[in-house]
């Protein structure tokens, strides 16, 4: 309706990439939803990172980032979860050689997600997890996650090119979303209606481990293979793999394999643009909820 709030999409910040990183996970999360983000970081970490890639474009971009530099003035820090106008919370993914290369790094950050997804949890706050992101949320609601094959196209993830557009997103396999879940109702499709199996990215080395499903959670997509995607890939991926996970009950807690920030508008068809940004705009949208809720105690704290 007019009028209606549009929160801000919080996403944790990750010190890699020479700045590409946390900038791809803004600009592409800005260019697939329209949504303003904001940076969680804790003091302990630096933004100093977003200014250092020379690398990307430095033409002005859609939604607000112009380049590197403009990022920290344009995406605000923030070290807590309390501020009314910030929504939904994601958990991006890591380079796969983070741990072992930079381990106090990655001690850093982990501990700060586990706060982070802990804070969101208590509030009633929406969680996204995005590839290794969702290990994350996995693991802290009990589960553990299992190393998989061919899940990983070897020319690299996903990035932004000179164009301003997303490239290199090479698609591996496909998913079964799961009938009568969040996931599927977020790509408008019902638990009456066959559920597409469309193609996705994939670029993980680890998932989820059925075994573990924690308590109150719910697989809603498992890959499937596709043989004419091998040329991409050294094999099909292995089939069955947990692709999605979903709370059952309270705010919407997602974790995802694949990258949806990846697709462009203008993607072909045969990808499905819209399907993917249909489950990021879901997730934004429940963060607005939750920000217009507490929008309206706060109003009555005052009041009363």
């Amino acid at each position: 309706m007019s009028g209606a709030l549009k929160s801000r999409i919080v996403i944790a910040y990750r010190d890699e990439g020479r700045g590409s990183g946390p900038f791809f996970d803004h600009y592409a999360l800005q260019k697939a939803t329209g949504y303003e983000t904001a940076i969680a970081l804790s003091s302990e970490m630096s933004t100093a990172a977003l200014l250092s890639n020379t690398r990307l474009v430095t033409e002005a971009m859609p939604y607000g980032i112009s380049n590197p530099a403009a990022l920290d003035k344009l995406v605000p820090p923030v070290t807590d979860l309390k501020d009314l106008s910030d929504g939904l919370l994601v958990i991006p993914g890591r380079a796969r050689d983070t741990e072992k290369k930079r381990p106090e790094v990655h001690k850093k950050r982990a501990e700060f997600q586990k706060n982070l997804i802990k804070d969101a949890l208590l509030r009633g706050r929406p969680i996204l997890g995005i590839c290794a992101g969702s290990w994350d949320i996995w693991e802290y609601l009990g589960g553990t996650c299992k190393p998989v094959t061919a899940h990983c196209y070897r020319a690299g993830m996903p990035r932004i090119l000179s164009s301003g557009l997303i490239g290199f997103n090479r698609q591996v396999h496909r998913v079964d979303i799961q009938a009568s879940t969040c996931l599927a109702s977020s790509i408008s499709r019902t638990s009456t209606k066959p559920l597409i199996k469309f193609p996705v990215n994939s670029v993980h080395w680890q998932a989820p481990d059925k075994i573990t499903l924690p308590e109150g959670v719910i697989i809603s997509a498992y890959s499937v293979t596709e043989p004419r995607f091998t040329p991409f890939n050294s094999a099909s991926a292995d089939p069955g793999t947990v692709e999605a996970f979903e709370k059952k009950w309270g705010a919407p807690v997602m974790g995802i394999q694949w990258h949806p920030e990846a697709y462009n508008h203008s993607d072909k068809s045969e990808k499905y643009p819209d399907t993917q940004h249909s489950f990021l705009l879901y997730m934004a949208k429940a963060g607005d909820a939750y920000a217009s809720k507490q929008k309206v105690l706060e109003e009555l704290k005052k009041t009363f």
